[in-house]
């Protein structure tokens, strides 16, 4: 599996920086950080909560795979 070639440890600081990522963006959102691009640009607003849910879905599940995996090889 793709999971032995690879380090899960590396694995997990992806996953971590994934979800930081998904949580700041909402942040810059909400402060109005983005109102300039997002007053000439709304479509973009659309995409950038999408690229944020994306963040933390994909963070939360190779979070949990990782340390599965992780836990999976402290055994052998």
């Amino acid at each position: 599996m793709i999971f032995d070639k690879i380090d899960p440890r590396k694995v997990f600081w992806i996953a971590i920086s994934l979800m930081v990522v998904g949580i700041i963006l909402p942040m810059i959102m909400v402060l109005r950080l983005l109102d300039g691009v997002l007053y000439n640009f709304p479509n973009i607003y659309f995409l950038i909560n999408v690229l944020a849910f994306v963040c933390q879905l994909l963070g939360f599940l190779l979070g949990v795979a990782s340390a599965a995996f992780y836990i999976k090889r402290r055994k052998k």
